[in-house]
C-alpha cells in the first residue's frame, strides 16, 4: 500500500508459471540495451468484416516513456527535459479562445527530486511525447484513410478524450490527438481551437485503484501481499534488496521496493543511461524479474482486478450498450491512462501476458450487422486482435463480451469490505 501510494497506482503480483518465465526472459534478455518495456509495437491490424459495420472505437492507452518515479541518492545521471506546456487560463467552456500570450511551465535547472536536470519525477519525456504521436498516426491511418470511420478533418461531435488527472497522461492524449489530427487547430481571426480532455480526480477516478470507491481496496491488497506465496518470494530475496538499498544509498523509509528499483533501472536503459556505481546489468536483470512477477501477482488475481477497475468496465460497456439502443455517442473515445489500467482491464478478459510497455494500447471496437440487429466486439492489444475468455470467437457477440465483464462489476456493499477469498485466474 505504501509503494501504491508513493507511485501513481498500482504494480502488482503472481507465482509465474513456466511459459511466462520463457517470455520474461526472452523480453529481457541478458546484456540487451534496448527493453521492449520502452515501447509497446504500434501496427494496428486491419480486420476485414464484409457484412459488418464499424459503430464504435474506444482506446485506452499507457502514457508514454517517463523519466522516474523515484530517484537513485547515488544517481547523478542528467536529465533534460524539453516538453512543457504551454498554456492560457480559460474563463469559459467556449470552443475557441483568443489571445497573443502563452504561458509556460518550466522547472528550474538542478532544483528537482531528479537532479542534475530540469526534469520532474514521472515527466513525459521528448520521446514519450512522439511514441504518441506516431500512435495517433497509425490510428488515423486505419479509422480515417482506411476504414473510413471519421472524417478526415477533426469532428468534434466525433472524439470524446478523457485521461487521468496526471501530467503525463494528459500530455500523451495531447500527442495522440496531434498525430491523429495534426491540422486540428487552425488559426482564424486569431482565434484557436479548443478541444476538451475530460478528467476526474485521481480519488474517484475509476481508471486508477481507488479506495475512497472501493474502500476494501486497501485491506485487499494488504491479504494479497501476506499471502504465504509471495512472502516466501519476497523472502528469498530480501538479503539482495537490502544490498541493493545500500548500492544505490537509499536511506528511505519505507525503504525503495522491487518495483521502484525496476522503474528506476527500466528509466535509465530506456534511455541508454548508464547504471549507479556498483549496479551491474546482470543484478538488474535479476530486479526485473523481481519486479515482474510481483507485478503479475496481484494483476492477476480476480478480487483485484474487481476492485481495481469493475466500475470503469461499467463505463466501457454503457458507451456500446448506449450505441446499440439507437443512441449518438462519439464515434471513437480516447481513455489516457496507466500501466495498471491496461494490465487490469486485460487480465479482467482472461488475456494479460505481461507488465504494459510505455504507449501500450488497447482498441474495443464495436461492429454490426447491417440490419443492426447483431452486434460483436473485437478487443485488440497493442493492434493484435485477442480473444478473451468467455468468447466463442476474436469477434466476440456482444452478450458474451458484456457477460465477461460484468463478472468485474463490484457491489457497493463488495467494495466496503475485503473477500474472504480471492482467487487468482
Amino acid at each position: 500500500k505504501q509503494w501504491y501510494q508513493r507511485r501513481v497506482r498500482g504494480n502488482e503480483i503472481r507465482e509465474p508459471q513456466k511459459e511466462r518465465k520463457k517470455v520474461l526472459f526472452f523480453q529481457l534478455g541478458v546484456g540487451q540495451q534496448t527493453l521492449p518495456y520502452c515501447e509497446a509495437p504500434n501496427d494496428l491490424f486491419v480486420s476485414n468484416f464484409p457484412n459488418l459495420t464499424l459503430r464504435m472505437v474506444q482506446t485506452i492507452t499507457r502514457h508514454g516513456d517517463r523519466t522516474m518515479v523515484i530517484r537513485f541518492e547515488n544517481d547523478h545521471t542528467l536529465w533534460e527535459c524539453n516538453l512543457t506546456f504551454t498554456e492560457i487560463p480559460s474563463l469559459n467552456n467556449n470552443n475557441t479562445t483568443t489571445t497573443d500570450r502563452l504561458y509556460r511551465k518550466s522547472y528550474l535547472n538542478d532544483r528537482e527530486v531528479i537532479h542534475p536536470g530540469n526534469c520532474n519525477l514521472g515527466q513525459l519525456t521528448s520521446k514519450g511525447y512522439d511514441q504518441h504521436y506516431r500512435l495517433g498516426a497509425k490510428l488515423r491511418n486505419l479509422y480515417v484513410d482506411t476504414y473510413k470511420f471519421l472524417s478526415a478533418n477533426f469532428d468534434p461531435t466525433e472524439v470524446w478524450v478523457r485521461s487521468t488527472d496526471v501530467p503525463r497522461t494528459i500530455q500523451s492524449a495531447q500527442g495522440l490527438l496531434n498525430g491523429f489530427y495534426p491540422r486540428i487547430f487552425q488559426n482564424v481571426n486569431n482565434t484557436i481551437s479548443v478541444l476538451n480532455i475530460n478528467t476526474i480526480e485521481e480519488e474517484m477516478d475509476d481508471m486508477l485503484p481507488s479506495s475512497t470507491l472501493c474502500p476494501g481496496i486497501d485491506d485487499l491488497i494488504v491479504a494479497i501481499v501476506s499471502d504465504p506465496l509471495y512472502l516466501n518470494y519476497q523472502n528469498k530475496y530480501s538479503a539482495l534488496l537490502a544490498s541493493l538499498q545500500v548500492i544505490l544509498n537509499n536511506n528511505s523509509t519505507p525503504p525503495l521496493f522491487w518495483t521502484e528499483i525496476m522503474d528506476g533501472f527500466s528509466a535509465l536503459q530506456c534511455h541508454n543511461m548508464p547504471f549507479p556505481q556498483g549496479v551491474t546489468q546482470q543484478t538488474v536483470n535479476i530486479a526485473y524479474e523481481i519486479a515482474y512477477w510481483q507485478f503479475n501477482f496481484i494483476v492477476e488475481n480476480s478480487s483485484y482486478v474487481s476492485y481495481s477497475i469493475g466500475r470503469f468496465y461499467t463505463e466501457l460497456l454503457s458507451r456500446m450498450s448506449s450505441v446499440i439502443q439507437g443512441n449518438n455517442q462519439p464515434k471513437f473515445l480516447l481513455y489516457s491512462a496507466h500501466d495498471a489500467t491496461i494490465a487490469s482491464i486485460l487480465s479482467g478478459m482472461g488475456l494479460y501476458e505481461t507488465w504494459p510497455a510505455y504507449a501500450s494500447h488497447m482498441q474495443i471496437e464495436l461492429w454490426s450487422d447491417k440490419t443492426g440487429s447483431q452486434w460483436y466486439v473485437l478487443t485488440k492489444s497493442n493492434g493484435v486482435p485477442v480473444q478473451p475468455l468467455g468468447c466463442t470467437d476474436v469477434l466476440c457477440p456482444f452478450t458474451q463480451f458484456s457477460a465477461r465483464l460484468n463478472k468485474f462489476v463490484p457491489t457497493t456493499q463488495q467494495c466496503k469490505s475485503t473477500p474472504s477469498s480471492f482467487p487468482f485466474f
